[in-house]
């Protein structure tokens, strides 16, 4: 998780008369940069201005929930702008927002498709792994074999034998059991019965704790040699999962810097226009960068709006 930004960011455009008047009003701790300068659009109508204030909150309100979704800290910076940047900075954002996107999404498929890959590979691992511990070959514990159905699990040692005891009372001479490998306090035991005994065989040998095991199709008489080459497999898969981790969080720091870079070109031309609109093209104004350690009260922005100021806080 991202922690969230601290502090209070406020972007201010003001009459220019009015700078004295309002400094106070950010306290003693309000850390404040200004510049002056004259309010320009380029002579677009009233029209197009309030057309352009409404596509940048779009594209605002879809930068800041991209970083959301990508889990980027929103850290706005001073970055004065030029109002008339409007001409051309709606296309251009709009194409980096979605290159990131694409990328993000692109690059969490691939994390996402090496994961399932490595996790594939781990549970058959781990079966094979068991079927070496059970002391059989995949030829004996081949399910189906000349009309017999091959069962293949562990046993709590100490229950063994009354087990044994009772497959033979319940199915005489239509059941074969065969004894592996030790782990632990069990031990694998391999039954072999008549296709239409099997369900009988295994409901008994559940009352004596039996846990009937499942093991993939091995290619090689010896299941060791495809446990290395698995083995190899997800050392390399898992590789490349690490390699890809590292270009996601190379990307992650790359997307945070232009993604802030172009929320805070939005932003910025954004109030100027508001600006525009509220004071004239051509009005003399100060710009104002202005870091709280709180946000303002209600009673220091109605005394912002009272002297005619544009404020956005972020």
């Amino acid at each position: 998780m991202v922690s969230p930004a601290k502090g209070t960011f406020l972007r201010v455009v003001l009459p220019k008369n009015s700078t004295a008047n309002i400094l106070p009003l950010m306290g003693p701790t309000g850390k404040v940069q200004l510049k002056e300068k004259t309010l320009l659009a380029g002579g677009i109508t009233t029209e197009q201005i309030v057309r352009y204030i409404r596509e940048y909150e779009r594209l605002r309100d879809e930068l800041l929930h991209a970083m959301r979704s990508l889990g980027i800290l929103r850290e706005p910076r001073e970055k004065p702008q030029d109002e008339e940047e409007h001409k051309v900075l709606a296309s251009g954002t709009w194409k980096k927002l979605e290159e990131v996107k694409s990328e993000s999404r692109e690059s969490q498929s691939r994390i996402d498709k090496l994961g399932q890959e490595i996790e594939g590979l781990k549970k058959r691992i781990d079966r094979i792994q068991e079927l070496i511990e059970t002391g059989f070959g995949p030829g004996e514990i081949t399910l189906e074999s000349g009309g017999f159905t091959k069962i293949v699990g562990r046993i709590p040692t100490r229950r063994l034998e009354a087990a044994q005891r009772s497959i033979q009372s319940n199915l005489k001479d239509q059941a074969i059991i065969a004894l592996g490998g030790r782990k632990d306090d069990h031990t694998y035991l391999l039954l072999a019965t008549p296709a239409e005994k099997a369900s009988h065989a295994l409901q008994t040998l559940a009352l004596y704790e039996f846990v009937q095991a499942e093991f993939p199709q091995i290619d090689q008489p010896d299941p060791r040699t495809t446990l290395s080459s698995l083995l190899r497999e997800r050392d390399l898969l898992t590789r490349e999962l690490g390699e890809e981790r590292e270009k996601a969080k190379a990307f992650f720091l790359e997307a945070s810097e232009e993604l802030n870079r172009q929320a805070d070109k939005v932003q910025e031309v954004s109030l100027l226009l508001k600006a525009v609109l509220k004071m004239g093209e051509g009005s003399n104004v100060t710009q104002a960068f202005v870091r709280l350690e709180n946000p303002p009260s209600q009673k220091v922005l109605e005394s912002l709006a009272r002297q005619g100021t544009v404020v956005e806080i972020e």
